[in-house]
């Protein structure tokens, strides 16, 4: 009987064993298997000398309070007011890069761990500033030393007195990028607008997906996909280490910027083309951060010449009539000017024989059409070879004059002595001041004087309409 009641015995404890078991995967009594989200986060941080954890724990969707999470042996207490579970380290050499478990239990229910990668640590090499010196507010290059381990970066900048309250732009780096990038002027524009002061500039390198982070100086921008899926529970986490900050000054200066434009438009009627040509200088020096628009159009800026310019041919080319100049140096400059382009027009009359030939230089009398909406006329002659490239003669006339006597000395511009061969003749209708020579054959004369003169902005701007060419044959018969 013995050999027969402890077997039959046996079966009975194994059946309930089995049962008990699989209590987790089946139904017993109408309970269905819990669902757990576990979401947050290890920052490491040398510039308080702390790592700390912190994650939130969801049990059916409601915040659980009695699991136990521990990290290398160190259990996490449970704060009631934030709701999350977390724990503090007072030493980041403690814990240097590489890999580390985060382990929760919650009975027979939960048991389970996080693998966690602490990134290699990270640091600010360069900001593209002098002195820590940002006083426009403009974007600012920030390079960094690679971070081992990382799966990307984050760079920021917050305001010093707004540190460690979740404040301040902070975006997203890909690992893929490299350890360049620019911090936008938006970083400096908080709320729309420049806010002065220091800033303090950060870079984490980060891996996984961290979230719910305590113990950052900015704000962890959002954009990362949940890296926790499992079959105990689901959610995100992950680690950052945080570089120690470098600074800019962001400072109004406002009232020490002066503003110097030189420039004009010249439409050549002889080429069929449209030049816009404006240099900018603050404070003295060439300037090519503005935006300078003609015609609602920005002007692109020249390295080459250290002007903004702006072409046109065939029909694009502006009509005559009145435009606006507009240049922008946000925030210390904004203005626009009004211009006009004086109507097109050309030569009708030269005082000599159709072969154009004037013996031995002497003056010669020429005529034009009007040109309207003008402030007057300038009559250029200059070396068939030399149009484009060296001075000429050029005069000035009265607006309400279409008529002009080129004088010999038009012809002898090397030495007092005659220079012989083909000269070509022009007359320019001008406005304003102009201050451009760029798309005319020859330069204007000396005599403008500046017709801008602001308390932030001084400098010269006009218009030329330049006619189609005329020419003369200059031999030495007499």
């Amino acid at each position: 009987m013995r050999y027969f009641i402890y077997p039959v015995l046996g079966l009975f404890i194994l059946a309930a064993l089995f049962v008990s078991g699989c209590g987790r995967a089946t139904d017993i009594g109408g309970a269905t298997e819990p669902k757990y989200d576990l979401r947050g986060g290890l920052s490491k941080n040398p510039e308080n000398d702390s790592v700390v954890i912190s994650a939130g724990l969801k049990k059916n969707d409601n915040n659980y309070s009695t699991a136990m999470i521990t990290f290398t042996g160190d259990t996490l207490d449970y704060m009631a007011g934030t709701e999350t579970y977390s724990i503090a380290f007072d030493t980041v050499t403690n814990f240097p890069s590489g890999v580390y478990y985060l382990k929760a239990n919650d009975s027979r229910d939960l048991k389970d761990s996080i693998r966690i990668t602490i990134p290699g640590d990270v640091s600010i090499t360069n900001l593209s500033v002098t002195n820590n010196d940002n006083p426009y507010g403009d974007s600012v290059q920030i390079t960094w030393s690679a971070s081992s381990n990382s799966d990307g970066y984050v760079i920021g900048a917050v305001l010093k007195n707004s540190a460690y309250q979740t404040a301040g732009y902070s975006k997203l780096i890909d690992a893929g990028v490299g350890t360049a990038a620019y911090i936008p002027r938006a970083a400096f524009r908080p709320a729309g607008g420049l806010v002065l002061g220091w800033y303090y500039i950060y870079v984490y390198g980060y891996s996984g997906s961290p979230t719910g982070l305590m113990n950052l100086p900015l704000g962890f921008p959002a954009g990362l996909d949940d890296s926790i899926s499992n079959s105990d529970f689901s959610g995100t986490f992950g680690a950052v280490i945080v570089s120690l900050p470098d600074s800019v000054l962001v400072h109004d200066t406002l009232s020490s910027h002066t503003y110097d434009l030189r420039g004009g438009i010249v439409k050549n009627l002889d080429t069929d083309s449209t030049l816009a040509a404006v240099t900018l200088k603050r404070d003295n020096f060439l300037y090519s951060l503005a935006n300078v628009d003609i015609y609602d159009t920005p002007l692109g800026y020249s390295d080459v010449t250290g002007s903004f310019v702006l072409g046109y041919t065939g029909d694009s080319i502006p009509p005559s009539g009145e435009d606006t100049l507009a240049v922008v140096d946000t925030p210390f400059l904004n203005r626009k000017f009004s211009f006009v382009l004086p109507n097109n027009f050309e030569l009708t009359a030269i005082s000599l024989p159709d072969n154009r030939i004037n013996a031995g230089g002497a003056s010669v009398q020429i005529q034009w059409s009007s040109s309207l909406q003008n402030n007057g006329y300038i009559f250029a002659v200059v070396l068939k070879d030399s149009i484009y490239n060296d001075d000429g003669y050029t005069e000035f006339v009265d607006g309400g004059v279409t008529s002009a006597t080129i004088p010999p000395d038009a012809f002898r511009i090397y030495d007092d002595s005659l220079t012989i061969g083909w000269y070509y003749v022009y007359v320019y209708s001008y406005t304003g001041s102009p201050a451009s020579t760029y798309n005319l054959p020859t330069s204007i004369p000396a005599g403008l004087s500046d017709n801008i003169s602001l308390t932030d902005i001084t400098g010269r701007f006009g218009t030329i309409v330049v006619t189609p060419r005329d020419s003369i044959y200059v031999d030495a018969s007499k």
